[in-house]
């Protein structure tokens, strides 16, 4: 109607709604479904069977109603997913319903849900205007694993054979006015008694369950409802000598607030005795927590978390992780903002460590929500005796699984400062001891305040960034070397290293980019410094081999040197060696020019060479008068090379041009010490006698 009908006076039935009176009804295979897109709730009910008599008493003043029904499928939840499914229910009522006071009493009604026996009765005011509800329902004590029965099947792990004992019971009043613009208030409450669990093929039942909660919506208009509660006031249940114990309390429906506590003391070695763990799960030592978390529950952000745990020899093996966690102990200490752990160690493998660490703004990592400002930050201190990199998880591809290349930042946006004392660093090629490190990341940039380990028989130490970002992957490293061995440090990043003998020393820096491997990008490469190596030898290198044949002298395969000094340039691929010295006993070699990161040399090279050995040299195109001219004022020779070709195939040519400037100042000298000319004339007669000498034959 297009206005609302007025209200009857009370106790004045409306009789014209009674002219028609069907005194039996029958509904056989019905399907009803619901759905409330705006609570987003759906009921489907299939299999609906329906008988229902009414007959007239007292002269007409009450309709006695019998009904009895029938559903074989109810299922409740979202639109997406239901929460109960195909549950069968079975129903039967007697009502009275009196006219003149429109009134309806439930004389009886028993709904059996499952195997769970429900019974009901109260009245309801004012059926045809605005009705008043007064009713109450209450289950009968039932068994345990009748309640698990309303579960879904895969929200209990491994449920088929469950073995239950102990008892639930549960209560529900409806009270107050319920129509279009109101609804009841609604109150109850529920309890588990001495309740157990055995899983099927376990040995033991987890025991003394005992639950006792309640729930209650108070009524009023629709619109303004006040907040309703959920509460679990104690839950209770032991495996073994472990136990749990814990609360809950949720307030208002459509904006929960939600505070729980929980604390226990698990026994972790007794945990596959009671609850079904998957295969080849190991679990060892003990467990003692006390959690509580209060907030809303649509803001985890805003969730206030407290709590602590402490661990005691405990051993973790998964059937995923090679090697198990083993003698775990230590204390976490939480809330919401901030997580500390206290003397947290840990053996892996043949692997030990001790973590302190404090992690600030710690939901930003697992929030997308979470504030800028609330940006991660970690603070930790790391000590070992023996750290191998082997011993710790690794992240692996599964069989066919392509590999995901992140378009992201290789490290988590979190801001680390963090300081490690490590006795033996063991990486996949190297070994490091007594480890010393401070680092700082921020935005993907590793900042290297201080590292130093001993290695390769002497001690490294470096500074500098390395930016991890994909965009850049930049670093700028200074070095510092001191009396490491050279053929244990340097093969594994020179082309000579494995060939090289000593103890050597180095300083300078190196800056380049990483590629999307996180190799070295050579062409990026730049850097400067200084190397010094004491005692050493330089032996089966191709380029000694390759200058041996050239010059004659097999002494030259295998160089025994006290002092190798050189500066070191490297830009644009290249290596730029200006002023590389090595002093081999009686011989000097001078060497200044280039050689390609790929391999390739272009090198000036200065043999200063004894003079017994004047008849040892056969190199084409040096005559003796020409060697002659080569020598210094101790006697002895100054052979100028050129090398070219590669490392492994290196190219020798003599120096002509520095030969003829060496012997062109030579007999300036001689013409000088025989007559009295001017310098024009010396450097005249000095070049015809020059000429003269590079046209004899050898």
């Amino acid at each position: 109607p297009s206005t609302e009908p007025a209200k009857p006076k009370s106790g004045t039935p409306q009789k014209s709604q009674f002219a028609l009176l069907v005194p039996d009804l029958r509904v056989s295979g019905g399907r009803i479904e619901y759905v409330d897109k705006k609570s987003d709730q759906r009921i489907l009910v299939e299999g609906w069977n329906q008988t229902m008599s009414v007959a007239i008493t007292d002269g007409g003043a009450r309709a006695a109603i019998v009904s009895q029904s029938s559903i074989d499928s109810l299922s409740f939840g979202s639109s997406k997913s239901f929460l109960l499914r195909h549950l069968p229910v079975k129903s039967f009522q007697k009502l009275t319903y009196d006219m003149a006071a429109d009134r309806l009493i439930l004389d009886s009604l028993d709904v059996s849900l499952q195997q769970i026996l429900l019974s009901a009765h109260g009245t309801v005011e004012h059926v045809q205007t605005t009705p008043v509800l007064d009713l109450s329902l209450q289950s009968t004590e039932a068994d345990l694993g009748q309640l698990l029965s309303l579960v879904p099947q895969e929200m209990l792990k491994a449920s088929q054979g469950l073995k239950t004992a102990g008892t639930f019971q549960f209560a529900l009043s409806v009270k107050g006015e319920a129509d279009s613009l109101h609804q009841p208030t609604v109150r109850g409450t529920f309890t588990v008694n001495n309740g157990s669990i055995q899983y099927q093929g376990l040995p033991k039942a987890i025991t003394s369950i005992n639950i006792g909660g309640r729930f209650d919506q108070p009524g009023g208009a629709s619109a303004n409802l006040p907040p309703g509660q959920f509460m679990v006031d104690r839950f209770a249940a032991n495996l073994g000598s472990s136990n749990l114990n814990g609360n809950l309390k949720t307030v208002n429906f459509n904006d929960p607030s939600v505070s729980a506590s929980l604390e226990g003391q698990i026994n972790l070695a007794e945990v596959k005795d009671y609850y079904p763990l998957e295969q080849g799960t190991e679990l060892r030592g003990g467990l003692k927590a006390n959690v509580s978390i209060s907030g809303k529950a649509k803001d985890p952000t805003g969730l206030k978390a407290d709590g602590r745990i402490d661990l005691q020899n405990v051993t973790v093996q998964s059937p995923a992780s090679e090697r198990p966690l083993k003698n775990l102990n230590g204390t976490i200490v939480f809330n919401n903002q901030v997580i500390e752990a206290k003397a947290l160690a840990v053996e892996i493998g043949e692997s030990d460590l001790t973590l302190n660490f404090t992690m600030r703004n710690y939901l930003g990592l697992a929030m997308k929500h979470a504030a800028p400002s609330e940006k991660p930050s970690l603070t930790a201190t790391l000590t070992s005796r023996q750290l191998r990199m082997a011993d710790l998880p690794q992240a692996k591809s599964k069989p066919g699984e392509p590999e995901h290349k992140s378009e992201g930042p290789i490290l988590p946006d979190i801001d680390i400062n963090a300081k490690a004392t490590i006795g033996r660093l063991a990486l996949e090629k190297f070994q490091f001891d007594d480890v010393r490190a401070s680092v700082r990341i921020n935005n993907g940039i590793i900042t290297l305040d201080n590292f130093s380990t001993n290695a390769f028989n002497g001690n490294v130490a470096t500074l500098g960034t390395l930016n991890l970002n994909p965009a850049t992957r930049a670093f700028d490293l200074n070095l510092d070397l001191n009396k490491l061995e050279a053929n244990a440090a340097l093969p594994p990043f020179t082309s000579f290293g494995k060939y090289l003998f000593g103890i050597f020393n180095l300083t300078g820096s190196m800056k380049g980019t990483l590629n999307d491997t996180l190799g070295l990008d050579p062409q990026t490469l730049t850097g400067h410094g200084k190397v010094q190596i004491n005692q050493g030898k330089l032996t089966g290198y191709p380029l000694t081999t390759q200058l041996a044949s050239f010059t004659g002298l097999s002494q030259l395969k295998q160089i025994e040197f006290s002092d190798w000094t050189t500066s070191f340039n490297i830009a644009q691929g290249r290596l730029e060696l200006p002023d590389l010295k090595i002093k081999a006993g009686n011989t000097d070699i001078l060497i200044s020019g280039f050689q390609g990161l790929d391999g390739k040399l272009d090198y000036r090279m200065t043999l200063r060479l004894p003079p017994e050995v004047t008849n040892q040299l056969k190199i084409g195109g040096l005559g003796g008068d020409i060697i002659n001219f080569l020598k210094d004022k101790d006697g002895k020779i100054g052979l100028p090379l050129m090398v070219g070709g590669t490392v492994t195939k290196p190219a020798f040519s003599l120096d002509q041009a520095q030969i003829q400037k060496a012997a062109s100042q030579a007999l300036q000298q001689q013409v000088r010490s025989q007559v009295d000319s001017t310098t024009e004339e010396l450097k005249d007669r000095a070049k015809k006698e020059l000429e003269n000498l590079f046209k004899k034959k050898p």
